[in-house]
């Protein structure tokens, strides 16, 4: 029986050990993603400049310093480029202080830049973009008339919208953090009736932060069968009643003032600086003094702010600069009665100026960047989604939810852009309870207008790209 025992405890040891090798032996597949260019110096000292809007922009600078530590002769710095769009394009061309990359949305065929950044379809044989996820990258993308494909850059993640939840204050009342619907306008009821606002963001980005991961989920769900997809693709009168519900359920948050911009606006002094800082500033109820800021509390009075999850640098930036004891979290907006949905928006990208002195570096800077182990690090830093092939089922595992409940933009592809179809009116909707924009009631006072006020301007902006794609087939 000992014997026996002991054989079983050396069979189990091995066993363990086995595993440990096969998991480090993953380990350092997934470590050997990225393999180290010899053909390029090691002894001529090079300084890579990036650009940005950021003021801080600690995700980009790890990465820089990881890339360092593999290339000690190479420095990568991040610069905060003030006046972006007009101090850009010198620096592009400048002799003293020239910029080699800079971060920036996609480019069109119209942007100002265009003609100082380098078409990264034409170094195929320098860059390895193999790693990266295809519904983000190929995104970025842009067919030439004469048929070329061209990309001058590739998104470094895709962007989360939803709620940044302020934990402290829904514990004080009581208030977990909602998973659904039910749970979501249950917890508005209980702040509303404490005397908070609890949907809090500027009118013109509140909607769309909250209700177009569904829009596109809605789009992207539905059977094959339903006719759905067919509507928008012809933007047919359908199609702005299927997205009926989503405008019902904005305007129904003004109409029991869940959500109320004015009063958050002239009463909180919120949201009126649009900035990643700003916004962060609003959420930490901290204010503006005549010495500069000053946080005048611990708990807040924004319950949820929509946002975009990228702002995270700032929020803990806030966070550690006033000394908050203020506990929040990132949460996709539970507004379906199975929770909440992911969109990847793809985020900003990074462009190679052509003028740069250091081209062969930035391409290499690129492929360390967009390796699945180095790209990943940057998106949990980012708080995005990793521009990676296994992103879905990053998100899948952060979240909590079905890979079936994420979706991208190859989802909602269309002839026409469906974000600036629908966003006017959700911008519309989401002003309703604003005594500005409501309507004399006949008894002396002001009333909302009623839902069909705003389904109508949405009907009305598919009808025009109905019109305009029939034109452009005659």
């Amino acid at each position: 029986m000992m014997a026996t025992k002991a054989t079983r405890l050396a069979k189990f040891t091995a066993l363990i050990l086995a595993l440990a090798i096969l998991l480090a032996g993953l380990s350092g597949c997934a470590d050997a993603g990225y393999k180290k260019n010899a053909s390029l110096s090691a002894s001529e000292p090079v300084t890579l400049l990036i650009a940005g809007r950021n003021k801080d922009f600690r995700a980009i600078e790890y990465v820089a310093q990881e890339f360092s530590k593999l290339y000690p002769n190479v420095k990568v710095e991040y610069e905060w480029l003030q006046a972006f769009d007009e101090s850009l394009p010198k620096r592009l061309q400048s002799q003293d202080d020239r910029v080699d990359m800079f971060i920036t949305p996609n480019l069109l065929s119209d942007s100002p830049y265009i003609g100082d950044v380098l078409d990264l379809a034409e170094y195929k044989d320098k860059l390895d973009f193999s790693d990266t996820f295809p519904g983000l990258t190929d995104n970025f993308k842009l067919v030439g008339q004469d048929g070329v494909v061209h990309q001058y850059l590739a998104p470094m993640g895709g962007e989360m919208r939803g709620l940044y939840v302020n934990k402290t204050l829904l514990g004080s009342l009581g208030i977990k953090t909602p998973e659904t619907k039910d749970e979501l306008l249950s917890a508005c009821e209980k702040l509303k009736n404490a005397g908070y606002i609890a949907l809090q963001d500027n009118p013109g980005s509140f909607a769309q932060r909250l209700m177009f991961p569904y829009i596109v989920h809605t789009i992207a769900s539905a059977d094959k069968e339903s006719g759905v997809r067919e509507a928008f693709e012809s933007a047919s009168p359908a199609a702005a009643e299927i997205l009926k519900s989503a405008m019902e359920f904005i305007y129904n948050l003004n109409k029991e003032y869940y959500y109320n911009y004015k009063v958050c606006e002239t009463e909180y002094n919120h949201f009126k600086d649009l900035t990643d800082e700003g916004m962060a500033r609003s959420f930490f109820n901290i204010a503006e003094a005549e010495s500069g800021y000053v946080k005048l509390d611990d708990v807040g009075n924004v319950p949820f702010m929509t946002s975009a999850s990228t702002i995270s640098y700032a929020m803990e930036k806030v966070k550690e600069d006033y000394h908050s004891a203020i506990e929040y979290e990132f949460i996709l907006a539970p507004v379906a009665d199975y929770g909440g949905v992911a969109y990847m928006n793809p985020t900003n990208g990074i462009a190679v100026n052509k003028n740069s002195f250091n081209i062969d570096w930035t391409l290499e800077f690129l492929n360390f960047f967009y390796s699945a182990k180095a790209n990943t690090q940057f998106a949990e830093n980012y708080n995005c989604a990793p521009n990676t092939k296994n992103a879905l089922e990053i998100l899948s595992k952060r979240f909590r939810i079905p890979v079936s409940q994420i979706n991208q933009p190859s989802d909602i592809e269309f002839s026409y852009n469906l974000f600036n179809t629908v966003n006017p009116s959700l911008v519309a909707v989401s002003k309703a309870n604003n005594p500005k924009y409501m309507k004399d009631d006949g008894a002396g006072g002001i009333v909302m207008y009623d839902l069909e006020y705003y389904m109508d301007s949405l009907r009305a902006a598919f009808e025009e790209q109905r019109a305009l794609s029939e034109s452009v087939e005659k």
